[in-house]
């Protein structure tokens, strides 16, 4: 029992230390529930990409500091540089 209660303390101080700890991470917070669906985004010509990419920013800002989630679309046949780079 006393080995079992030497074990059991160390794993509690270091859960208590965890749970009191700050982290730097900037957390997302949503006072509402939000559905995206294709159809009802705003699709904006993506100029980072190759003519013919669109992105649509869900939620967040890209150009701040802080989590944003971005949907990206192409379109059929695009030409993707990263499976086959020699031919770029």
């Amino acid at each position: 029992m006393k080995n079992l209660s030497l074990l059991i303390a160390p794993i509690m101080l270091s859960a208590a230390t965890a749970a009191f700890a700050q982290d730097n991470i900037e957390r997302m917070h949503a006072s509402t529930m939000q559905s995206f669906t294709p159809e009802n985004v705003q699709w904006k010509d993506e100029p980072i990409l190759p003519k013919g990419a669109k992105s649509a920013i869900l939620v967040g800002d890209p150009t701040k500091k802080g989590v944003f989630i971005a949907w990206l679309k192409f379109p059929a046949n695009y030409p993707d540089s990263t499976a086959y780079p020699s031919l770029y």
